[in-house]
Order: C-alpha cells, then structure tokens, then sequence
C-alpha cells in the first residue's frame, strides 16, 4: 500500500484547515496579556473557566500540530504508520515540506495525550501551564517556515486571497517571535 498524495486542488483546500490550527498559536498569550491587564470583560466566577478552555484548546493545537509535523513517508517504520495512517490525515510534508519537525518529545506528547483524553486521580495542570509557552514557541518556527514554503511553492498561485492569508499568518508569527512582551507572558 502506498499512501496516496491528496492531488493539488486538494492541498489547496486544506490550507484554510491547516490555517485555523496554526492561528490559535498566539490566543492563549493574547488571553494571559488581557487578563494581566486587567482587560478581560467576562465575571470574575468564569475567569478560571475561560483560562482552562484556553489552555485546553492551545495543548490540543500544538498536539494537532505536532502530528502534522513529524515526517512520515520515509520513516524507518513507514510501514506500521501505513497501518494507521487515514486516508483523510494531513501531514505536512504532502505539500513538500521535508523538514523534521516534531513540537513535542515522547514524554510530552504522552503528557498531553493523557490531560486532553483522559481524567485521572491526578489532573493537574501545573506541568502543562509551565511548559505551554516553551510548546508554542516550539511551533511557531516550523509554522513560519512551512508557511513561507508554502508561498515559495507557487501552489497558491491561482488563489491570491489564500495565499494573502498566508502571508499575513506567516509575519503574524515572525513578529510574535521577535516581540518580547509577549515571549514573556
């Protein structure tokens, strides 16, 4: 079995999906910075609430990114992923992009597995809130660089508003690295 490349109106497509998951890269920071200043407009009782979707939602993005960054197609055991691979996954080197980039280790991936799919005796969020920073950091580098190579690709050549999008994802997340109020929140 070879696993079967989606064809070029297909990649296209996919890049709005592939742009949602990587836009929520900055909102849990732009959520700690609000809420620092004091700028948040929702009732003290559901502050905690709000805090912990967020936090759900960011360790689930990085995870979903995670995922599409590990290389796949010529892994050592290509043929156990095979095995599991759905027809339907979204990898990133399908659009050319062979750099190996996995966000998270083993022992991270694991952690945030069990906090995202799991309820244990031990819940607890105090690992995950100190490392998530370090996490979306992690990603936004890749993200940047599969984005640039995205728009050196020509594939959105005949769609200029996607790849205006893009573009503008892409310096959204160079400026994020380089702003160092918000690599300190």
């Amino acid at each position: 079995m070879i696993y079967p490349h989606p064809g070029h109106q297909k990649l296209i497509e996919a890049i709005p999906v592939i742009l949602g998951e990587m836009e929520r890269l900055p909102v849990l920071m732009l959520w700690h910075m609000q809420k620092e200043q004091g700028n948040i407009q929702v009732p003290n009782s559901c502050i905690s609430l709000f805090d912990d979707a967020c936090m759900d939602s960011m360790l689930l993005t990085i995870r979903t990114l995670d995922e599409f960054f590990r290389l796949r197609l010529n892994a050592p055991k290509r043929h156990e992923f095979l095995k599991t691979a759905l027809v339907d996954d979204l990898y990133a080197e399908q659009f050319g992009f062979k750099e190996e980039a996995p966000l998270l280790s083993k022992q991270r991936r694991d952690e945030l597995n069990k906090h995202l799919c799991h309820l244990t005796w031990h819940r607890t969020k105090t690992c995950l809130r100190t490392a998530i920073r370090d996490d979306v950091f992690q990603a936004i580098g890749p993200c940047s660089r599969f984005l640039g190579s995205i728009v050196n690709s020509g594939l959105l050549q005949q769609a200029p508003d996607l790849l205006h999008k893009v573009c503008e994802l892409r310096e959204k997340m160079l400026d994020a690295l380089e702003d160092p109020h918000w690599a300190t929140q």
